[in-house]
């Protein structure tokens, strides 16, 4: 798939350089999408809002698995000398327990991804509008992503200026 989409963008970059060629030269940037999420402030400040927004809920979940893993100590220790019926009602609340917690761990790992891909949705939009007026100012015919770029000299590289241009 990837190298169909890399034979695409090769065709459509072609056509479209034998089309401008004959009005003008192109004028092409290139731009590292992963280099900018990885240097980017806003995206720091998105990480770190979402660490504090669902702290309480981690440590949460921590302590339930500490209590389970509590119980399940103390039920080892003590099976010997319980009742058939204690025991019984002991494992019941461990499988509950177990259940309570994949329940908590699931709902919290959606919650977090929803919020999490909530969050980059409106700072990939900032990315893609600061990407078109640099292209505009730059007076740019086309900016390719770098993932889909084999070879990209530091002249057509845009990602530091995007960048700046984000802050």
């Amino acid at each position: 798939m990837k190298q169909y989409l890399i034979t695409a963008l090769f065709a459509a970059t072609t056509m479209a350089s034998t089309a401008f060629a004959a009005d003008h030269a192109m004028k092409i940037g290139v731009l590292d999408v992963n280099q900018l999420l990885r240097q980017s402030p806003q995206v720091q400040v998105i990480t770190q809002k979402l660490k504090s927004q669902f702290k309480s809920r981690q440590d949460s979940f921590k302590h339930a698995g500490d209590k389970l893993q509590s119980e399940m100590k103390s039920f080892q220790k003590n099976s010997a000398v319980m009742s058939a019926s204690q025991r019984e009602k002991a494992q019941e609340q461990i499988a509950k327990d177990r259940r309570d917690i994949a329940r908590m761990q699931q709902d919290l790992r959606d919650d977090m991804s929803l919020a999490q891909n909530q969050a980059m949705q409106t700072f990939l939009a900032k990315v893609n509008k600061a990407v078109t007026a640099f292209a505009n100012k730059g007076h740019y015919d086309l900016i390719l992503q770098r993932e889909g770029v084999p070879f990209v000299s530091k002249e057509a590289d845009v990602t530091a200026a995007v960048s700046e241009a984000l802050k």
